[in-house]
């Protein structure tokens, strides 16, 4: 079982994230070796408590964290990304969709504020009880109006999704040097353990 957790400084890319199946309790890294060099991954909470006189469980942290840095490199492969660039550009066609309809209502509301508006100007002035009613109307339908602007640029601000083919081409690109950029000597663990 895994668990959320900020990336940690330290070699074990699963740092924070891992529960032991035995116990159900955090599993932490312990570093062995000559300078602490090599680390493992650990339970010992059962042997704190003085339940057991063994740890759950202790194995390298290599073993395990090899196997995930492939699954997570095979899962970014470009054939893959270039499917996630499509969902991309479907979620991009249902946001221009979603965007059209708010520009409809919006111009819906400004054609009934125009509308409100024409008829409070037409009225006889003489007609006091005619000429409140349809100030109220016309006061409701600018309050509307504002009130559908400030959706629709939330809408807008929140639902900002394109990508420009550029940036696509570099997600690409990037997926192809990825597992170089990944085993090369310069990146550092914590860059590995990064939006994990």
């Amino acid at each position: 079982m895994m668990l959320s957790g900020a990336a940690r400084e330290g070699l074990a890319l699963l740092q924070g994230l891992l529960v032991c199946g035995h116990c159900g309790r955090s599993i932490t890294v312990r570093y062995t070796g000559n300078g602490g060099v090599y680390p493992c991954y650990q339970c010992t909470w059962l042997k704190r408590e003085g339940r057991t006189t063994k740890c759950c469980l202790n194995f390298r942290c290599d073993i395990l964290d090899t196997a995930i840095a492939a699954e997570v490199l095979r899962a970014l492969q470009p054939a893959e990304l270039a499917l996630a660039l499509a969902a991309l550009e479907e979620l991009e066609a249902r946001d221009h969709t979603v965007g059209r309809q708010w520009q409809m209502r919006l111009d819906r509301a400004e054609y009934e504020a125009e509308l409100a508006e024409r008829r409070y100007q037409e009225v006889d002035p003489s007609q006091r009880l005619v000429a409140a009613t349809l100030e109220r109307r016309w006061n409701a339908a600018l309050l509307q109006l504002e009130e559908l602007k400030q959706q629709a640029s939330e809408f807008q601000r929140q639902h900002a999704r394109v990508a420009t083919p550029e940036q696509k081409a570099k997600v690409l690109a990037l997926a192809r040097d990825l597992p170089k950029l990944w085993h090369a000597p310069t990146t550092q663990a914590k860059d590995r353990k990064r939006n994990r």
